[in-house]
């Protein structure tokens, strides 16, 4: 019931989406609200309990863990660096969300995840935001220097 509820949830901000694109309303918080919303749909769905009986694992050991780093890829085809960063935050905030939910204690020596690999999970999202952020920025310059040798080359001709 709570996966078919996300579902639902899900396909609604799509529609909402869509319908803004369809009328051509784009106001510029539309992006951050669509990623903003990917995200915690993203963090509600991994946080789904599979019951005692199931060995799919679910929180932070769930492979949908792996999706903050498409929503981040997927942030990157904007060509918006505060979305890549608003994605970044988002997806380590969501990430370290899902850990609060399975590990009760915080401050115990036994640990759901263990701390090594919590560390590494969100260096790697902030570097994943980094290096996309670096090629947004490298393809903005890049389109700028195009376009002043271009200019150039109508002018002498």
């Amino acid at each position: 019931q709570k996966v078919t509820a996300l579902a639902v949830a899900a396909t609604m901000v799509s529609l909402a989406v869509l319908l803004c694109l369809r009328l051509q309303v784009f106001p510029a918080f539309l992006k951050y609200v669509s990623t903003g919303c990917d995200l915690l749909l993203l963090t509600a769905l991994a946080s789904v309990d599979h019951g005692k009986g199931s060995l799919a694992p679910d929180g932070p050991e769930s492979p949908l863990v792996l999706v903050f780093f498409l929503v981040l890829v997927l942030a990157s085809l904007r060509f918006s660096l505060g979305l890549i960063w608003f994605a970044t935050l988002g997806s380590m905030a969501g990430y370290m969300a899902l850990v609060g939910l399975a590990d009760k204690k915080w401050f115990d020596v036994d640990h759901v995840v263990p701390p090594v690999t919590q560390l590494i999970t969100v260096l790697s999202l902030a570097l994943t935001g980094i290096v996309l952020g670096q090629v947004v920025r490298r393809t903005k310059s890049l389109a700028e220097e195009y376009e002043v040798r271009m200019t150039k080359t109508r002018v002498a001709s």
